[in-house]
């Protein structure tokens, strides 16, 4: 079991980069959830991978302004959250991650 860590942690609902964190220098097992205290009225969130920590490519993604739960497996290095388009008010932001090793 991995040690979940917030790209976002109440934060508004604008477009931007999140905390960026590094991953298990193997493939990880990654889980990651989001969730508003206020929801916007549209939202779209992005997760997003790096070898390097400069280039970055979108590994999954989700539009639901009520929260979502999902799942995927990687072998990069480095890992965020990209808030990519937003509208509406939305505040209370938080985007958690969570990784585990696997093989």
């Amino acid at each position: 079991h991995g040690t979940p860590v917030n790209s976002f942690a109440d934060a508004d609902v604008v477009v931007g980069d999140g905390a960026e964190f590094a991953l298990p220098a193997r493939a990880a097992l990654v889980t990651w959830q989001h969730y508003t205290t206020v929801n916007p009225a549209s939202v779209t969130i992005l997760i997003e991978t790096s070898i390097d920590g400069t280039v970055w490519n979108t590994a999954d993604s989700d539009t639901t302004v009520t929260g979502a739960i999902k799942t995927f497996e990687t072998s990069a290095r480095f890992i965020r959250a990209r808030i990519s388009a937003e509208t509406g008010s939305g505040t209370g932001l938080y985007v958690s991650i969570t990784t585990r090793a696997i093989g």
